[in-house]
């Protein structure tokens, strides 16, 4: 690959359909799933895509954008210039940095059967940015495979932005039967453990986690459901001092995977 790119042409009408098409994206779930694509903004995004080979159907880029573009490898990929009125028609943030691209949904795939690994699965998670941050942290510490169980989109516009770039590197898959994966987890020798404020559940900080191991983060306000925790292996715990009960999501979630893939070396930081 070269370096650089030759830009494909220029788009000056909101009418446009490439334009029409990034904005329905960005707007709607329904359509993300029906076109199999999402949406990309800002220069950190789009090159961590190309970096990592996403499949990027094309750029948008202002013309002060287009000089950033020139150090990335965007062979075969078409670059469109946008005047900066469309850059802030289409933005999806207050400070726009005028770089924008529509790419594939992810094909990702797990295997479970590998004699050791560490997975995340959550489970009704709903806040947008808990997700990202949540996404990032396991990037970070290596966990190898990440189940995304009636989660909020992954795919909307503020999941991707708060990844900042881990969508790429993750290997996770959208689920809608947590009961049925926890079967296959177990079906292939991985233990399962409930993330619980319960002062009966396990002291996470002492614990230690077998070579196959999986923990289940639930929802930021109801926690897992009963059936889930019922259908884990065992549940652990963070241990908290004064009157505090639970974290957020991502903290706490942050935390369990600390002592499940990280302080043990396991690709830890």
């Amino acid at each position: 690959m070269s370096n650089g790119f030759k830009c494909a042409g220029t788009i000056q009408s909101k009418d446009n359909p490439r334009i029409k098409q990034f904005c329905a994206l960005a707007k709607a779930k329904k359509q993300r799933i029906c076109e199999g694509l999402f949406v990309l903004e800002g220069i950190r995004l789009v090159a961590d895509a190309v970096k990592n080979g996403a499949a990027i159907e094309y750029v948008l880029a202002t013309q002060k954008a287009l000089s950033e573009l020139s150090e990335f490898d965007f062979d075969n990929i078409p670059v469109f210039e946008i005047p900066q009125q469309l850059c802030e028609k289409i933005s999806q943030t207050q400070t726009p940095q005028g770089v924008f691209a529509v790419c594939a949904m992810i094909d990702n795939h797990i295997d479970f059967s590998k004699k050791s690994g560490k997975y995340l699965m959550l489970c009704d998670i709903q806040d947008n940015g808990n997700l990202g941050m949540i996404m990032r942290t396991a990037d970070a510490l290596g966990v190898d495979g990440m189940i995304l169980s009636n989660c909020c989109d992954v795919y909307s516009p503020k999941t991707v932005r708060a990844t900042m770039g881990s969508i790429f590197r993750v290997n996770f898959v959208v689920d809608k039967n947590p009961g049925l994966m926890l079967e296959t987890m177990k079906e292939n020798g991985i233990y399962t453990y409930a993330a619980v404020p319960d002062s009966r559940a396990t002291n996470v900080s002492t614990f230690e986690f077998p070579q196959k191991a999986c923990v289940l983060i639930g929802n930021e306000g109801n926690g897992l459901s009963p059936d889930i925790i019922e259908k884990c292996d065992d549940s652990v715990t963070i241990r908290m001092n004064g009157t505090i009960e639970s974290l957020n999501a991502a903290m706490a979630a942050g935390i369990m995977l600390w002592e499940l893939c990280g302080k043990d070396g396991h690709n830890a930081l």
